[in-house]
Parts: structure tokens; sequence; C-alpha cells
């Protein structure tokens, strides 16, 4: 379920991102334009090979050295 904070971060993106607006007005017009774009965003991760896990433990590392 969203937040308060989740609709205002996504009002943010809405009010000062161009590329966001437009991206969004693509998805909602054209069909194939948002099958691709979710394709994309499924598939590109898996061929460059994100790891959740690696993420994380980039996370850790840059906050340890944050706070030393």
């Amino acid at each position: 379920m969203e937040t308060e904070r989740d609709l205002e971060e996504m009002s943010l993106l809405w009010e000062k991102g161009t590329s966001w607006r437009w991206l969004v007005r693509r998805t909602r017009e054209s069909n194939p334009f948002f099958i691709a774009f979710a394709t994309i965003c499924g598939i590109v991760p898996e061929v460059i090979g994100y790891n959740s896990s690696d993420e994380a433990g980039l996370a850790r590392k840059l906050a340890s050295a944050f706070l030393a």
C-alpha cells in the first residue's frame, strides 16, 4: 500500500522530471511501448547479472565506510 511519503516522491518526480512525464505519457498512450519498456526493465538486470544480495553487500560496505 502506498504511503503518503511514496505519493509525495512520485509527485516530485512528476513535477520536476520532464523525462519522467514523457515516459509515463508514452507508456499510457502506446501498449507496444509499455511492453517494450517493461521487458527491458525485466530482462536487462538479468543480462548484466544484477543480484540484490550484491546490492545489499555494497550498501553495507558503503554504510560502514561513511560511519567509520
